[in-house]
């Protein structure tokens, strides 16, 4: 879990707690009680276990409060 001074509300950036190469960056967006997501991978690493990692903790630990999960590539 990392804050930067600069950073604007609503914003976080998470690491698995794995050792998996990369991040990912969180926006919580209020108004539409909706939590976007984006993977950023290093070294050419695909995103399939930080992703894994990231829904497993979100089911254990908010699942009431989920209506959806989508996940998009670009």
């Amino acid at each position: 879990w990392a804050k930067q001074p600069g950073r604007p509300h609503g914003w976080a950036k998470i690491h698995s707690a794995r050792d998996v190469s990369g991040a990912i960056n969180l926006e919580w967006h209020a108004r539409s009680r909706t939590l976007i997501c984006r993977v950023v991978t290093k070294l050419g690493n695909k995103p399939n276990s930080i992703i894994g990692d990231f829904v497993v903790y979100l089911l254990a630990r908010h699942q009431s409060r989920i209506l959806a999960i989508h996940i998009m590539r670009r």
